[in-house]
């Protein structure tokens, strides 16, 4: 039987705000109530390298009415709630926790403050940066946030999607109150949001006031999808050392499509990357740890924007292993291009998926963290989980080994190294 959303105990509503602001509701009894508004308004929109997180700092730093973070933060934290704020290449995202539906109007007044009435003061824009800044030193001491570093632009070469979304410590340096305020307005103010919510309140307890505390917000523009990225191959093998280059973290990848192009292509590709690096019985842990000892973990995923995705896998190793480990599975990834994957490893996968999402939806940030892209970007379709998990169980041994076929071969291959010189690198120019 095709599964729905009753499975879960979720009701899914939407509706529009009075000015035309699409809301989007998983309504579950009993639950906390959680509420994101969303921007299109990431890093792929920087001008200046860092500025759209910069932004985001400047919006929870204070307000006219709560002139401090401290000072905003403690109406929800009275009650047991929390504000938090994120950005990454596609959105800059608001956040607020309440524990029950009474309390839904604090929550909502520090929205409307963080987003109308945010406080750009010289000193606290100062203040921000120098916070940044130090954010930027101690990522820089982090070796996955090096290799993504040198994958993402690679892969997306000459494309938004190659932006470092904290930026650097010189660009940070170099944004002024008026880049700030330039994003704001033309990205925060420009129509590009949804609100999305789940918990215990149903859509007629939220909208009196939601309309209240966005009245303020005048759309002028509904969500502009960018065009397909265009794909380079220039340099699409990359390294940097790592302090003693004792261990080295490495990424294989490969260039897919963006949502809304292909679902049943995008899903075949889910599937696939479960088979390959996900859980203990997938091909590359059998290979790699269990068979040759060369590794602790392995992981793979599938990551999509609205113009470009990817696919990669990741794994670390000590630097003796490069090519042992490299070769290994790039060994996995031409038997899977070569013979496909076998009806037994797509029903395990197809069941592994499926039966993971009741595990993965438990909490009320889980339905909004898993919808957001589809909201944002397909409001009128708003499809929830429960398609994906009928998609993903009618997709045929056929669909998914030709699309293995497309994506996952050697002209399409990138690879990024964090904890090599140059003279180790040039060995796996030709492993593949």
């Amino acid at each position: 039987m095709p599964h729905t959303l009753s499975e879960f105990g979720v009701k899914f509503q939407k509706t529009k705000l009075d000015n035309g602001i699409d809301v989007f509701l998983f309504c579950r009894t009993g639950m906390p109530l959680c509420l994101r508004v969303v921007f299109f308004a990431g890093s792929r929109f920087d001008f200046v390298p860092g500025t759209a997180h910069f932004l985001e700092h400047m919006l929870v730093a204070g307000t006219n009415k709560f002139p401090s973070k401290d000072k905003l933060a403690e109406p929800l934290e009275r009650i047991g709630g929390n504000f938090s704020a994120s950005t990454n290449l596609n959105y800059i995202r608001l956040s607020i926790t309440v524990p029950q539906k009474e309390d839904l109007n604090v929550g909502l007044e520090i929205l409307e403050e963080m987003l109308f009435h945010s406080l750009f003061a010289d000193k606290i824009i100062e203040n921000e940066r120098n916070s940044i800044i130090s954010e930027i030193g101690e990522a820089e001491e982090d070796p996955y946030y090096i290799l993504d570093s040198i994958y993402y632009p690679i892969v997306f070469r000459k494309t938004p999607l190659e932006n470092n979304v904290m930026g650097n410590k010189d660009s940070i340096s170099k944004i002024e109150k008026q880049n700030l305020l330039k994003h704001k307005d033309t990205y925060l103010r420009a129509g590009n949001m949804c609100i999305i919510a789940s918990g215990g309140a149903t859509i007629e307890e939220y909208l009196p006031l939601l309309n209240k505390h966005f009245t303020d917000y005048k759309p002028e523009k509904h969500f502009v999808t960018p065009q397909k990225a265009p794909i380079s191959r220039e340099n699409y093998i990359e390294c940097k050392p790592y302090r003693d280059n004792k261990q080295v973290y490495a990424k294989i990848g490969f260039r897919t499509i963006g949502m809304n192009e292909n679902d049943r292509e995008l899903f075949s590709i889910d599937l696939t990357a479960g088979i390959l690096g996900k859980g203990r019985a997938s091909r590359l842990l059998k290979e790699l740890r269990y068979k040759k000892g060369l590794v602790y973990s392995v992981g793979a995923k599938h990551s999509n924007y609205p113009d470009a995705g990817n696919f990669s896998i990741s794994t670390s190793f000590e630097h003796n292993k490069l090519e042992s480990v490299i070769n290994t599975a790039i060994s996995e990834l031409k038997k899977i291009e070569k013979d496909g994957i076998s009806k037994d490893e797509l029903d395990f996968a197809k069941f592994a998926i499926t039966k993971s999402v009741f595990n993965n939806t438990q909490t009320s940030w889980s339905w909004i963290n898993m919808h957001e892209d589809e909201m944002v970007f397909n409001p009128e379709l708003a499809r929830t989980i429960d398609y994906y998990m009928n998609e993903i169980n009618s997709l045929t041994l056929e669909e998914v080994n030709s699309v293995v076929k497309k994506y996952l071969h050697k002209d399409n291959f990138y690879l990024a190294l964090c904890g090599i010189d140059k003279h180790s690198f040039e060995t796996l120019k030709n492993l593949w």
